[in-house]
């Protein structure tokens, strides 16, 4: 790999060579080698029972066996949700056959209907049909026929277009390696992400050069773009070529390149794809389409006007991605005004592709496309969506010329063509007969100039309920669409909710059953169980709790399906369900094991929806409903209305929650009224209450629709102290100094009061359902606090996960011993099966029994003070829980305390079940193996992590700026305990001489972060107003330039980030940088100094005060600049 002669993909193809030959000179195969240590550890055994040394190291080359074979067998089973923990191999294995069965392909059927077995008579059929689809049918219409589409809309400019063609960096490069799922099916060349990523030291300086190069001349090796097609079949027992999903296998060196243009490519898209495309776009998101057409379609069964003119069309558009023609995709980015340098680069990627297809895994065949872009590159969704936005543009001129009317859903909503995700497209229109022609022909001149080819066949017509029957099946005709919509699905989701709710959702329940009932699911085990269920089974129904209210039955249906397959053995029998379901949602900590309530995740999820409405009012989403139920009002205080859709009364059922936990974050205050609306920090927020007045006293005139912005002064970024104290009341007053306005030219906005950004979650709008008062059906029971301490315990012990789940199932009484069986009525005699002496309860099985007792001795695990285990259970555990603690020295017995319980709990089954018995020493070395090999392979696990963290590279001493510019530091200081705070800065030259500097003390604010954003903004309205014009602003908190850069990702700072971004507009060239504590001290110290202030008056210095200079001078001292150059 270290020749620099040879070109990049040819030292790859070596050194896969290189390893084919390791490889069938090296036993690799875990399986077969697990078997001959196995025979090795007999053979030790009997050669000298008392000598261990060889087969202790035969168990650990053993154990790290079984950890290849389990690793092998997890990369083959492509299962993402099941990572580290236990071994699973066995499901590994089961789901690797279970998906190579579904996918294995044995008989094709051709154009001419025969049917095709051999794998080289399968290759061929497979070739020619792609050769076919593959082959450009030429275009009808030229593009730049500026009559098809709207000439106004947005184009690139010139400043997207410089920063699309920067010079590629090695920093980009390595985060679009490591941005590979490492374990994803390779390419042609057989080199996955895994590949460049552990040996991104070694090949990684050939690889920036080579991408380099592609960036100044355009250029791709072919063996770079070469590319493998994966048949998956759409459906069971799929035998025609068109019953499959192709998906390209890329070379990962493409995909490198494909990454970094994609990822430059899609910050330029926002502003010039229209917003009824919501595919793939920053912002955008599926749930906004879903909604949409929900509402135009009730608007189509409800609002007279729309039931009497409009119909919805949905499209099916055949090979959308593998018929793109490459002359229209071209034409499309040209007109799109991307320069013609980006514009080679992207066709570079799109036209030197070549293909062979795989035929269960062999590669077949040899094909040349001219047209399609390929499924599974980076790059092509954002192609697609440039393509359809040609679409979106003819229909938009053919709308503002009349020919086509848009759907609107009320008087001030906005009119709605067509919506489009991806290849799903929806058009809108009235039912004249002008108009239906004019789609038509927009649709086929589109088919023409871009290949798209529309199956009219499998399209749909929605009519207006009040659209007479004859005149629907006109319209059939005219349009060659002859299936009636409103059965369907638009996006996997119903496409209209007339009827029974619980039937037209009943799928989900459907869908759970079948997928949790897989019969490789039994070899999993509890940990795997839990995993497995959090990572798939609840979030089947997430996708449509998004965007709907789900019945109340359909919950109860998925928690029980849920619940059986938790419970149930490995036999397939329906299992004893040993703890009620709400117990099971409750956290770890509380002696649940954090299962989701189906109900509250529901609402929690349609609180998303509502917050959207409330903090991106410009969304097409936002705007249709605002027009449609809350025209007056706002989305927190709206009326569920008359004839609402069913997608509104779904997140109007979020409103609760919503107001709960939100409160509105002053900006200008221009519209917060102060009496009404929820503005206090606390929580839950509520609105502000009024002072006391005396009879006699005179009022301010402060009356009901009064705006927060009338309190405020100094260019709206403080309050009027005076008229707060004599109009509130002392405790809100209080409350009221400690929010900090942004300023005239900042708008009010909402923020969310249970996370740190004060962007609404699911997760924490999930906790506010559950924990915050109103919020529940009924009382919850609260666990006792000694209890919940063991079940945190639990689950911090130092073991694997289906261990951790055998202690939760102890602490729960949860395993199915004696004495409990006896009392569910199972069996009858409670008593224990190994020592006859007392019923089995777990304590007896566990500490009590005198074989436990035994056990545990011999173990060297510390005995308790008087010698004998407790009569408690809970005593017990909570002693080998923390044993450690008390004795230290005894850190490995500690460890092994957990798996001796395990290896009692298992010895108990066999003998009860095969009446085979173990002695003490069996059990407790057995025990000690159970835990070694679980410690080699945490610490495996570890290790790949420590490889994988990224070394921090932050320069650690004050730095000076270059020439022509001005550095200013800044900080704050902030303590809860002294309930005080105080913000500083430091404006110095290249040379490091100080210019200003400032400190100012603050009235307490709510948290460090704020007071970090205040010590910035006061730095830039200070510093901006002598007029300076270059400089770099330095923060030793990552978190206040995420907020000052994102403003839209940290609700709660926004109104403050808005006036620190208008303040910095008056400066000609400026730079917010991070810069490490160590770098930052002398701002530091300035904050702190403002502890000893006594009023809060600003102070800002020309002339350093004596406390600072020897900060000062440490940093001249410390820098690596020479200041006398």
């Amino acid at each position: 790999m270290q020749s620099r002669d040879r070109g990049f993909m040819e030292k790859i193809s070596q050194c896969r060579k290189a390893i084919s030959r390791w490889k069938r000179n090296n036993k690799s195969n875990s399986a077969v080698r697990i078997q001959e240590i196995h025979h090795e550890i007999d053979m030790a055994k009997r050669a000298n029972p008392y000598v261990h040394t060889e087969v202790t190291r035969l168990s650990k080359e053993l154990q790290l066996e079984y950890q290849k074979e389990e690793q092998f067998w997890r990369m083959k089973s492509r299962i993402t949700w099941l990572n580290n923990g236990d071994r699973n191999t066995r499901f590994f294995h089961a789901a690797t056959k279970n998906r190579r069965a579904q996918n294995k392909i044995r008989k094709l059927v051709d154009d001419q209907g025969r049917e095709w077995y051999g794998e080289k008579d399968l290759g061929r059929v497979a070739e020619s049909y792609f050769k076919s689809l593959f082959a450009s049918e030429g275009i009808g219409i030229q593009l730049e026929d500026t009559d098809l589409w709207h000439s106004d809309e947005a184009m690139v400019t010139q400043e997207q277009n410089s920063s699309l063609m920067a010079p590629v960096t090695r920093t980009e490069v390595r985060m679009a390696v490591f941005d590979i799922n490492p374990t994803k099916c390779p390419g042609p060349d057989g080199m996955n992400g895994y590949f460049y990523q552990h040996l991104w030291d070694t090949i990684g300086e050939d690889l920036f050069h080579l991408i380099e190069k592609f960036f100044q001349d355009g250029q791709i090796e072919a063996e770079m773009n070469k590319t493998n097609i994966c048949l998956i079949p759409k459906k069971s027992g799929a035998v025609k070529m068109v019953d499959f999903r192709p998906i390209s296998l890329s070379n990962v060196a493409y995909k490198i390149i494909a990454k970094i243009l994609a990822k430059r490519l899609k910050k330029v898209l926002p502003r010039i794809i229209s917003d009824t495309q919501a595919a793939f776009i920053q912002g955008r998101l599926i749930s906004d389409n879903i909604l949409v057409a929900h509402e135009l379609l009730h608007a189509l069964e409800s609002k007279n006007k729309c039931a009497e003119d409009f119909i919805a069309v949905k499209t099916d558009i055949s090979k959308a991605f593998d018929r793109v023609e490459w002359g229209f995709l071209e034409s499309a980015l040209r007109i799109m005004g991307f320069s013609n340098e980006w514009i080679r680069l992207l066709m570079s990627c799109v036209t030197t592709v070549s293909y062979q297809v795989l035929i269960n895994g062999h590669p077949h065949g040899s094909i040349i496309p001219t047209r399609g872009i390929r499924q599974g590159d980076p790059l092509s969704p954002y192609l697609f969506i440039i393509c359809s936005e040609m679409l979106a543009r003819m229909l938009k001129k053919a709308e503002m010329e009349e020919r086509i009317t848009g759907l609107k859903v009320a008087r001030n909503a906005p009119a709605v063509t067509h919506l489009m995700f991806a290849d799903d497209t929806m058009f809108y229109c009235r039912e004249r007969d002008d108009e239906l022609d004019q789609l038509r022909s927009i649709l086929d001149k589109y088919s023409l100039a871009s290949g798209q080819r529309i199956n009219y066949l499998k399209s749909s017509i929605y009519f207006g309920k009040k659209i007479p029957i004859d005149r629907r099946e006109v319209i059939k005709e005219r349009l060659e669409i002859h299936q009636n919509g409103g059965k369907g699905r638009y996006l996997g989701l119903p496409e209209s909710f007339g009827g029974s709710k619980v039937s037209i959702l009943s799928y989900l329940k459907e869908n759970l059953s079948q997928k949790v009932g897989g019969w490789q699911n039994k070899f999993l085990s509890s940990g795997g169980k839990e995993i497995m269920l959090k990572a798939v089974a609840f979030a089947l129904p997430t996708y449509t709790m998004t965007c709907f209210l789900v019945p109340k039955t359909i919950c109860k249906k998925i928690m029980s399906i849920i619940a059986d397959f938790w419970w149930k053995n490995n036999n397939d029998h329906r299992g004893m369900h040993w703890k009620a379901w709400d117990q099971m949602c409750k956290s770890k900590k509380q002696g649940g094991l954090g299962f989701r309530d189906i109900k509250a995740f529901n609402l929690a999820l349609l609180g998303k929806q509502l917050w959207r409405m409330m903090t991106h009012k410009d969304t097409l989403m936002a705007r249709i409903f605002k027009a449609r139920y809350f025209n007056r009002s706002t989305p927190l205080n709206a009326e569920l209305g008359s004839r609402p859709s069913y997608a509104w009364r779904s997140i109007h059922a979020a409103q609760g929650l919503i107001r709960k936990g939100s409160r509105r974050t002053i900006g200008n205050g221009d519209e917060v009224l102060i009496w009404e609306d929820q503005w206090l920090d606390r929580k839950p927020s509520r609105p502000i209450r009024a002072a006391n007045w005396a009879p006699n006293q005179v009022r301010p005139v402060i009356n009901s629709i009064s705006k927060v912005g009338d309190l405020l002064c100094n260019n709206g970024r403080e309050w009027n102290d005076d008229l707060l104290s004599s109009i509130f009341r002392e405790e809100d007053r209080l409350l009221l100094e400690e929010i900090r306005p942004g300023g005239l030219n900042s708008e009010d906005s909402y923020s969310w009061d249970y996370t740190r950004t004060g962007h609404y979650s699911v997760k924490s709008g999930y906790w506010v359902y559950l924990n915050v008062p109103d919020f529940k059906d009924k009382p919850r029971e609260v666990s006792q606090p000694s209890l919940d301490h063991l079940f945190q315990l639990a689950w911090k012990t130092d073991t694997s996960p289906k261990i951790h789940h055998f202690l939760w199932k102890c602490l729960s009484n949860c395993i199915s011993v004696a004495a409990t069986l006896k009392q569910r009525h199972i069996a009858k005699d409670g008593r224990c099966n190994r020592c006859h002496e007392g019923d089995e309860s777990v304590n007896h099985m566990l500490f009590q029994c005198p074989f436990a007792r035994l056990t545990w001795a011999i173990s060297g695990f510390p005995a308790p003070p008087r010698g004998e285990m407790s009569d408690s259970i809970y005593s017990n555990l909570y002693r080998v829980f923390t044993v450690t603690k008390r004795h230290p020295y005894a850190e490995r017995e500690g460890k092994l305390g957990p798996w001796l319980m395990w290896r009692l709990w298992k010895n108990r089954n066999e003998l009860v079940i095969k009446g085979k018995e173990y002695d003490a020493m069996e059990t407790v070395k057995k025990a000690e193996e159970d835990m070694e090999e679980w410690l080699k392979r945490s610490e495996g696990v570890s290790k790949r992590l420590e490889n994988h963290a990224t070394k921090d590279t932050t320069q650690l001493t004050w730095k000076p700026p270059p020439e022509g510019w001005l550095k200013c530091n800044v900080d704050g200081a902030w303590s809860k305990e002294q309930n005080q705070c105080g913000i500083g800065w430091v404006l110095r030259d290249n040379r490091g001489k100080i210019i200003w500097m400032g400190a100012r003390k603050l009235k307490s604010l709510r948290s460090s972060l704020e007071t970090e954003i205040e010590a910035l903004r006061w730095a830039i309205q200070v510093t901006t107003s002598f007029r300076y014009r270059n400089i770099i602003y330095e923060t030793d908190s990552q978190e206040v330039i995420e907020a000052i850069s994102e403003e839209e990702g940290w609700p709660i700072f926004k109104a403050l980030a808005r006036d620190i971004s208008t303040m910095l507009a008056s400066l000609e060239r400026k730079k917010i940088i991070f810069q490490a504590r160590e770098g930052n001290g002398v701002a530091d110290r300035i904050a702190k100094e403002t502890y000893s202030f006594v009023n809060y008056v600003p102070k800002v210095y020309s002339i350093m005060p004596r406390w600072i200079i020897p900060y000062v001078s440490e940093d001249i001292l410390n820098c690596t600049n020479t200041f006398g150059e």
